[in-house]
């Protein structure tokens, strides 16, 4: 059993220094974070009295405690006892920071004690927070420094004094010129030794050197003496002019294996830049031999250090980068989000595209493998999805690395992410349907969604408007996988060339002495033969079910419809790009046909699902593919040539596209269509900033969009 087992946490972090540090011992001990001040939290810690915007009244019943609280039980190895650390009560030496010089580090250690239990603080270093400096000698720097800058100087019997009473006592009675050996003019120590706090202090002929005895504390409730051992053994870590000793226990950190210092993992989040890259012995030396990487979009997101650090591990696993992209060189792309001009070029080249976060997986899994989850994928938005600050989610029942996923994802899509669970939460992100926050969800009406409705807003860029049973079935195996999408088939079709010819590079190696020229001809034919991807015919129907868009038809016969293809198994969306097959009466200007017609495999007509109903199974589309003779005249074109081109090369790749705000269908509808076709639509600043002032085409619907 853990050491914290059963405390629910909440760090106040803008009061706490070491937040990392003390989270960590708090996780590792077994204690669980919540991320909101709640009714859920039974421990509050912070170094100070938070401020009344942190909204601690709701954790009104449960106590606040300093960090040193964590610090010490770990030192100790017990679960101390929560009083002496506690911010609440207004406690005999609240407010006041002591300061020792002269006394024996057994000396210091229990004066900590004494202090720490009855609200104060002590540090090593004299500065202007220090009130107080405790020493029997009159000589030194502390002591010059504390009687110019007016801080008082005291022997440690007046801290036994004032405990006794209860009360603070004057300081001036207890200077330590006035404290020498037998003048005791207030107290002696042996009557002192009497009161809760035992203290027994002894003078010698020497005024700097004393012996400390025992100490207790009231109430029954015993500090181990190595707690306050551990507060000073930190304070002494580089914070003390006089003393900067390595205490017993302060272990010295080394790096195995070559691999970089502070491991430069390749996420998106510091946090999660301390996992540890593996690159130790020969197979991960070469587990990057003969690619060529090119990053894009992570400039933007961090410094170049930062960036310098990421090529290292590349390189150190035998792989290079480029600072250009070349489609001649370059084998993979590591994007960051798909809103890059290269990106488009990467993608219209037919290379291997991933996120860092796939990079930084093999690594640690220490072998090769494609994207597998949505976090392996650049992003579809550039900063967070738009009006991500709509929503607010929080998660249950996961744990360990899925745990770590999750939150991931929630920060790339930028939606707010809580601690805890509230009416005001917008979404529950379950693992399985068990718990006290799944059961609240339910009784207050809070839709609950697996891992998969995250990966399709990082694949699409947008909060779905329709729930599909992919999306509300909690406890599948397989929630953190693409979903069918055309666009993540797309992407994954130069994986499967690549991973074949990666293969075959490595099992002939397996000879070493041809290790040099395998992988140069690795990096040739990974650049020759993946340039053809892109020209080949798109990734056929996959296993997955079919996603049907529906068009053209009418309110009542659509919902008899949807309900048809439901119960076969199928799944009916309003997002084009989702779709697989596009149902329609007839060839319509509407915004999902046009958009259909660029992603869907099949454009059918209403038959298909007519007969899938009669048969009570899904049946072959073939002989059910839309044909509308008037209207292919009308607009000079054929369907199935159509599909066929659109199928092999986007008619808008590359092609970024302004509509001014008068334009119909409007600039949002037309968006979609764009998109779906292969462009971009993009703002009047960012067209301005990509063209200049003036366009060399414009089109414009009112003649108050000419500018």
């Amino acid at each position: 059993m853990g050491l914290f087992e059963g405390v629910s946490f909440y760090i106040a972090e803008k009061t706490v220094k070491d937040a990392g540090e003390l989270k960590n011992a708090l996780v590792k001990g077994g204690g669980q974070r919540e991320f909101y001040p709640s009714e859920l939290v039974s421990h509050v810690i912070s170094d100070s009295l938070p401020p009344p915007s942190l909204g601690l009244a709701r954790c009104s019943t449960c106590p606040i405690l300093h960090s040193d609280w964590v610090f010490m039980s770990c030192r100790c190895g017990v679960l101390l006892p929560t009083a002496p650390f506690s911010l609440r009560e207004d406690k005999l030496f609240s407010g006041l920071v002591f300061c020792p010089s002269k006394l024996p580090l057994a000396d210091t250690e229990k004066l900590a004690c004494l202090v720490f239990y009855y609200g104060g603080r002590l540090q090593l270093r004299l500065d202007a927070a220090v009130t107080h400096l405790v020493t029997m000698d009159t000589n030194g720097a502390k002591y010059e420094a504390a009687v110019r800058h007016g801080v008082k100087v005291v022997a440690p019997d007046w801290l036994i004094d004032s405990i006794e009473t209860g009360v603070l006592v004057e300081e001036e009675e207890y200077h330590p010129r006035l404290r020498g050996r037998g003048d005791h003019t207030h107290q002696s120590p042996q009557k002192a030794s009497q009161c809760n706090g035992d203290v027994q202090e002894s003078t010698d002929e020497s005024p700097g050197h004393t012996t400390g005895g025992q100490t207790r504390t009231t109430a029954d409730q015993t500090v181990p003496e190595t707690a306050t051992a551990g507060m000073v053994d930190r304070e002494m870590r580089g914070e003390d002019g006089e003393r900067k000793e390595r205490m017993d226990g302060e272990e010295e950190m080394e790096v195995e294996g070559g691999v970089l210092e502070s491991a430069p993992v390749i996420t998106r989040e510091d946090e999660n830049m301390a996992r540890s890259v593996g690159g130790g012995g020969e197979e991960g030396e070469r587990l990057l031999a003969g690619l060529v990487f090119h990053l894009t979009g992570y400039l933007e997101c961090m410094d170049v250090d930062t960036l310098s650090k990421w090529k290292e591990v590349i390189v150190q696993h035998g792989g290079s980068v480029v600072d250009m992209y070349d489609s001649a060189h370059c084998t993979h792309l590591l994007a960051l989000h798909k809103k890059s001009d290269t990106f488009a070029k990467a993608y219209a080249d037919g290379k291997c595209i991933s996120s860092a976060h796939w990079l930084n997986d093999v690594l640690t899994d220490g072998r090769m493998f494609p994207p597998r989850c949505a976090l392996h994928f650049p992003t579809a938005f550039k900063w967070q999805v738009p009006g991500a600050d709509k929503y607010s989610v929080t998660l249950t029942n996961y744990s360990g690395r899925e745990r770590e996923l999750v939150k991931d994802m929630i920060h790339l899509t930028g939606i707010p992410y809580t601690g805890h669970l509230s009416r005001d939460t917008t979404y529950l992100i379950c693992k399985s349907p068990s718990g006290n926050k799944y059961e609240k969800a339910v009784e207050w009406g809070v839709t609950v969604v697996n891992a998969s409705f995250l990966a399709d807003i990082i694949h699409n860029g947008q909060v779905p408007a329709v729930l599909f049973p992919r999306h509300t079935e909690v406890g599948q195996p397989h929630e953190f996988l693409p979903s069918h999408c055309f666009e993540a088939s797309r992407l994954l079709r130069p994986w499967e060339e690549f991973l074949r010819l990666y293969s075959e590079a490595h099992r002939a190696c397996l000879d070493h002495t041809t290790t040099d020229l395998v992988f140069r001809s690795l990096r040739k034919r990974v650049g020759a033969e993946l340039g053809g991807v892109v020209k080949k015919q798109r990734v056929e129907e996959g296993a997955g079910p079919p996603v049907v868009l529906l068009t053209g038809i009418s309110q009542s016969i659509s919902r008899r419809l949807r309900e048809t293809v439901q119960q076969l198994g199928g799944v009916v969306s309003d997002r084009p790009r989702d779709c697989t097959h596009l149902v329609a009466p007839r060839v319509a200007r509407t915004v999902k046909f046009l958009s259909g017609v660029s992603v869907c495999r099949w454009v059918l007509t209403p038959d298909w699902i007519e007969q899938c109903e009669r048969e009570g199974r899904l049946v072959s589309e073939e002989g059910f593919t839309l044909r509308d003779p008037d209207a292919e005249a009308m607009f000079m074109m054929d369907i199935p040539s159509s599909l066929q081109r659109a199928r092999t090369s986007e008619f808008l790749q590359g092609y970024w596209l302004h509509a001014t705000a008068s334009v119909q269908p409007s600039p949002e509808s037309l968006r979609d269509i764009i998109e779906c076709a292969g462009g971009r639509l993009v703002s009047s600043s960012e067209a301005q900033g990509r063209f200049g002032r003036k366009f060399e085409r414009m089109v414009y619907q009112r003649s108050r969009d000419v500018m």
